[in-house]
């Protein structure tokens, strides 16, 4: 945002969900939407309210994989910490910690994911 802070066009930045980096290490897992919201006032974060189930879960909204989502969902929810990010951020540390080196998206979803991304930005 820095780059563009005195740009004439003083372009605007839409969060797209879909475009969020490959889920493979700890750095990747996302943040509180509220907290992003707060941290980058000027970003338009509506497509993310817009299209997720539920504000917390919103990273898995994206997954190409519906059934890995819904065990996913299922475990968080049995696990009672849909409502905090905290909790949320550490159980998917654990499940990347689990299946190290491998991913939470295999290549073939993630590539799947880039061409459903191509296909949203044209429409």
């Amino acid at each position: 945002r820095e780059v563009f802070k005195n740009h004439p066009s003083n372009p605007k930045f839409i969060v797209v969900p879909i475009l969020r980096e490959k889920l493979a290490a700890a750095c990747d897992v996302p943040s509180d939407i509220e907290k992003l919201m707060k941290e980058f006032p000027d970003y338009d974060f509506s497509l993310v309210l817009k299209e997720t189930k539920n504000k917390f879960l919103w990273c898995l909204d994206s997954f190409e994989d519906e059934d890995f989502t819904e065990e996913l969902r299922a475990e968080i929810q049995q696990k009672g910490i849909e409502g905090d990010m905290d909790k949320i951020q550490d159980y998917l540390l654990d499940r990347l910690a689990a299946i190290e080196p491998a991913s939470l998206e295999s290549e073939e979803e993630l590539i799947s994911r880039c061409f459903r991304s191509k296909r949203y930005l044209i429409e």
